[in-house]
């Protein structure tokens, strides 16, 4: 259930991101070097901010797949 959690939550802050690039017209503007820069930054943070996002919600639950110490 947590693993859901997190993805639900990785959407969101996604989703977020990718409007907030929409909303700067980053879309239009991506061939140009400082655009394209920043632009790779911040999908570069997002994309870490989705791994922080899910392993502190999920923590270690998708990596257990054997119980009881096998």
């Amino acid at each position: 259930m947590s693993s859901f959690r997190a993805i639900i939550v990785m959407l969101l802050w996604s989703s977020a991101i990718g409007f907030s690039l929409y909303a700067i017209d980053a879309h239009i503007h991506f061939r140009e070097i400082p655009w394209s820069i920043s632009i790779s930054i911040v999908l570069l943070l997002t994309h870490m901010g989705n791994m922080f996002l899910y392993f502190r919600i999920a923590g270690k639950e998708p990596y257990r797949w054997f119980r009881g110490g096998q």
